[in-house]
């Protein structure tokens, strides 16, 4: 069958949990615990059920739960901590910086054909993907 349409569904988030979405488009959240349990807050079974996907959780999360968590002061105090390493984590030096960092016009190049950078981002199929990622 020919598909008619696409529609992608994006949870309107309230003003003051703007930062779910910086997060959850940056891979940095994969390696960073605090940063996977502040998706886990949000709802544990939407959690689950996205197969730990924060962008997928978001379309299966009410916007009543949205809302109440915009008030919990709690929650609001782990999104702020979080945030706040994510932007000092994108703004520290990193190993080329610190090493090569004088060389404005290095390139480096790699090729693989697959990447295993999460479960939530089944783009591999199998060991080198894993081990490339």
């Amino acid at each position: 069958m020919r598909t008619v349409r696409t529609f992608t569904v994006v949870p309107a988030l309230p003003q003051r949990l703007m930062a779910l979405r910086d997060i959850a488009n940056n891979l940095w959240w994969t390696w960073t615990q605090e940063a996977r349990d502040v998706f886990v807050r949000i709802d544990r079974d939407a959690w689950e059920a996205s197969g730990h996907n924060p962008i997928a959780m978001f379309g299966r999360v009410s916007q009543k739960r949205f809302k109440e968590l915009s008030t919990d002061d709690g929650f609001l105090a782990h999104l702020d901590r979080v945030k706040k390493n994510l932007e000092e984590y994108m703004s520290s030096k990193t190993w080329f910086d610190q090493v090569g960092g004088d060389r404005k016009k290095t390139f480096i190049n790699y090729f693989c054909a697959e990447f295993g950078l999460h479960e939530s981002l089944p783009i591999y199929s199998g060991g080198l993907g894993i081990l490339s990622g």
